[in-house]
């Protein structure tokens, strides 16, 4: 090219340059909305959209250009984003009838019933008499009818509905309304045709399938029903929950082969990604046992040799011969992942797993040894920060249990495991706040899960917090509505508020489920309301009804256990024995017929008759653990404390491990004086158990009364922490004098005094009491208190009085409360 052309060009070029430059963006902005009105003229879409934007980049207040792009978003099926272009253009423009309508019928869509009635109510106060705004006037009194329960005006709403319709067939609002009053009628298959002209102009309606899919089912047409599941499936192809409701259709309709192959098309080659193919694994084996999955598995691992993903079929087929009792097979396995992984995650999943498996088979050294060293590798392992958070709880070391918990809750913010582990710590270590804060929260992110649901119930009900309790269980009942551990409890903490009502909604509702259990949980629960409604006849009759009318041998068996239960609580002793007269001849071997006719014998106050009854028993069953804790009790009833000890001796001979026979030698051993020997057998049940209340308190109890040292003194304070916030009398006792002996005085009387109210008879409560006031200068009220301690029937401990009596002597309150002893040391 010759220079001076080459000149010219350049000159152009800048001129181009500087007149694109010198243009105003207003004017800009008009060109490229004229350039893209052109183009959808011409039908070319995707172009105008990026003129449209081009409009935005110069003018972001042009009105027309947004409700254009907003509207061609909608055509392409993009709601969120054609949301959220009508949003800006209302916030530019609130006065935007259009906009408002457009937002208002997409919230609808959605199910955003808040949004609904900000743009709905907007665009009715704007253009109220246009026929598109007086729909969604109708769908706003429908929506209120229906909040109110008001069937009538619901039904004048759908019929108004109706009428828009039949002048305009376009209004789609007014045709929800319709839909959704005729899904609700006691004929759901008038509104499919319905549905289909909706669908007809919003044919990727989420909603609206899912409303179509429901009607399908509800008229048990299994045929269209898969039809509509698989063309949502086409609709939604990333959508998880409609392919898992086509894997669910299929496996409830027993069509197993084709979930397979649904899942298989879905999983991929071999080497796709490894979710698929588990879930694979996981229906074959559902449906043709667990060596089906494990085929599968060794295969997934054959076809990805020598790779991760191989060494992670390989780890999960490892852990499934482990639990097929394959276990050297799993082991070697596992060993074998845990040499060859070349990644440092798959290397430390395996040896988790082995960690596991060596757990699983009590070698807990070598467990352990597992998990220390993959934290020492990985400090923020979780899994490993779970089991050794979990060993410290154990181990009383709660606050290195709350730290690597909360180190394993900064990886894993919402698993709902270590949430209730850390809850545990919390309690433990006193924290009570704490620890409800996490339950929780540990409810919240599991969406209400039966488990953790359940455990932060208990938690309440042992606050006293009925109410939060059955809010709790409430909200896991419906999230779990087939849960029959969560109805369970519901149903208790129900009959505890005397809230008969809601009781009898729910035994309905257990009615209704096609399950023995949940029939047998109905009936007790309905009895028990009539009961306590004082209808007694009513609810035996209702009981025996239910015998009457057979059913399975459980259920059967079931209501008459529980007829017997209430004859015995209405104290119909009569009848009560001629239930177990009919039960014994139903079941002649039955053993635990003959324990009901001992117990009836008790209850009648033949007790010679009772005891003869058991033991009769127990010569054929020595190891009926139930038999012997009836026995001893009845024993001890009647003063024959040599027998009732001697039972126990000779049964823990039988049943070394029977850990209430080894409270009860405990109780002994204490009421003999030999103090240390019962500390044994408490320091072993705590270490099997540290969760048992019971145990903690007796043993930190003796601890901090019998001993004097210092670390048996600082091991009753950790074991007492547990204790803090307990209602029961004896733990604000065994709490209220350990905290005396560290000083903390204020803490000790407010626990020490609500204990002596629960236990007014019990002289060690009151010394305790006697002791805190001296320890606080309350020299009158120490002297009063040690003075009826001192008084009543039952003896205290030795030590208990002799530091009584000092304090009433005016010894110093150190002395008086055992720290200025020799051997002991500053607690505080």
């Amino acid at each position: 090219m010759a220079p001076s052309r080459l000149l010219r060009l350049s000159l152009l070029i800048l001129g181009l340059g500087v007149l694109v430059a010198c243009e105003d963006p207003e004017d800009a902005a008009e060109r490229y909305y004229q350039s893209a009105l052109s183009l959808l003229e011409a039908g070319d879409v995707d172009r105008a959209m990026v003129e449209l934007r081009n409009v935005f980049d110069n003018d972001g207040q042009h009105q027309e250009a947004r409700a254009l792009y907003a509207d061609l978003l909608v055509q392409q099926g993009n709601t969120s984003e054609a949301y959220s272009q009508y949003l800006r253009l209302v916030e530019q423009s609130p006065d935007n009838a259009e906009a408002r309508r457009m937002l208002a019928g997409m919230a609808l869509d959605l199910g955003n019933w808040t949004e609904f009635e900000r743009h709905a109510g907007a665009a009715v106060e704007l253009e109220p008499d246009q026929p598109s705004t007086q729909a969604l006037q109708i769908a706003l009194d429908y929506r209120e009818a229906m909040l109110d329960r008001d069937e009538p005006e619901a039904a004048a709403a759908a019929e108004r509905a109706r009428a828009l319709l039949e002048a305009d067939p376009d209004l789609t609002v007014a045709r929800r309304i319709l839909i959704d009053w005729l899904v609700q009628g006691p004929d759901a298959a008038r509104a499919l045709p319905e549905i289909d002209l909706a669908l007809e102009e919003q044919p990727t309606s989420r909603s609206l399938q899912m409303t179509r899919l429901s009607v399908l089912g509800r008229l048990d047409d299994d045929a269209a029903t898969e039809e509509q599941l698989r063309h949502m499936y086409e609709l939604f192809p990333d959508d998880e929950q409609i392919s898992g409701y086509l894997i669910s259709w299929y496996i409830s309709t027993g069509n197993l082969d084709a979930a397979e192959e649904f899942l298989r098309a879905e999983a991929g080659p071999d080497d796709a990604a490894p979710e698929g193919h588990l879930t694979v694994v996981e229906l074959l084996g559902e449906r043709d046992g667990p060596e089906a999955s494990l085929a599968e598995l060794d295969r997934l691992t054959e076809a990805n040799a020598e790779t991760e993903l191989g060494r992670l079929y390989a780890s999960e087929a490892a852990a499934l011969r482990f639990r097929l009792g394959q276990r050297e097979e799993g082991l070697a396995q596992i060993e074998q992942v845990v040499e060859t992984a070349t990644s440092t995650e798959r290397r430390l999943e395996a040896k988790m797993a082995l960690s596991q498996m060596r757990a699983a088979m009590d070698e807990t050294d070598a467990a352990f040894a597992l998990v220390d060293e993959i934290l020492a590798e990985d400090p923020s392992h979780v899994d490993a920060l779970k089991v050794r958070g979990a060993r410290e709880i154990r181990e009383g070391s709660f606050g290195d249990a709350i730290s690597n918990l909360r180190t394993a809750l900064g990886q894993a913010p919402t698993d709902a495991e270590i949430m209730i582990l850390l809850a545990e710590a919390q309690q433990k270590s006193g924290n009570i706040e704490l620890s409800q804060q996490q339950l929780a929260q540990a409810v919240e992110v599991s969406n209400a899960a039966p488990g953790p649901s359940l455990i932060y119930a208990q938690f309440l009900e042992g606050q006293g917090n009925l109410s939060s309790a059955e809010t709790v269980l409430t909200n896991a009942q419906s999230a779990s509505p087939g849960n029959l551990d969560v109805a369970a409890a519901l149903g208790r903490v129900l009959l505890q508020r005397d809230r008969l009502a809601e009781a009898g909604a729910l035994a309905q509702r257990l009615q209704q489920l096609d399950v023995q259990r949940a029939r047998q949980m109905a009936q007790a629960l309905q009895a028990q309301i009539l009961f306590r409604q004082n209808r007694v006849d009513e609810s035996l009759s209702f009981l025996q009804s239910q015998v009457d009318e057979g059913g399975s041998t459980g259920e059967e068996l079931a209501a008459t256990l529980q007829l017997l239960r209430l004859q015995v609580q209405s104290n119909r002793l009569d009848e009560a024995r001629s239930t177990i007269a009919r039960l014994g001849e139903r079941y002649p071997e039955s053993q635990a017929v003959q324990i009901l006719q001992a117990d009836l014998l008790s209850l009648e106050g033949r007790t010679d008759e009772a005891i003869a009854s058991y033991r009769d028993v127990l010569a054929e069953n020595p190891d009926s653990l139930p038999v012997v804790e009836r026995l001893y009790r009845l024993l001890r009833q009647q003063n024959l404390v040599e027998e009732a000890d001697a039972l126990v001796r000779d049964s823990l001979e039988i049943m070394p491990e029977a850990r209430s026979l080894q409270l009860v030698e405990a109780g002994r051993l204490e009421r003999e004086g030999d103090i240390e020997g019962a500390i044994a057998i408490y320091e072993q049940l705590y270490e099997a158990d540290s969760d048992d209340l019971i145990v903690a308190n007796n043993l930190a109890s003796l601890l901090s009364v019998h001993r004097e040292d210092q670390a048996s003194l600082d091991r009753a304070h950790q074991i007492s922490l547990r204790l803090t916030g307990a209602r029961e009398p004896a733990f604000q006792d065994t709490l209220g004098w350990i905290q005396v002996q560290r000083g903390d005085i204020d803490a000790a009387i407010g626990n020490l005094q609500a204990a002596a109210r629960g236990l007014p008879q019990e002289p060690s409560v009151a010394l305790h009491l006697g002791l805190a006031y001296a320890a606080a200068g309350r020299d009158a009220d120490a002297e009063a208190e040690i003075e009826r301690g001192l008084a009543l029937e039952q003896e205290a401990p030795a030590i208990l009085v002799e530091r009584a009596r000092a304090a009433l002597e005016g010894a110093g309150p150190d002395q008086a409360t055992g720290q200025g002893t020799e051997g002991s040391g500053d607690t505080q």
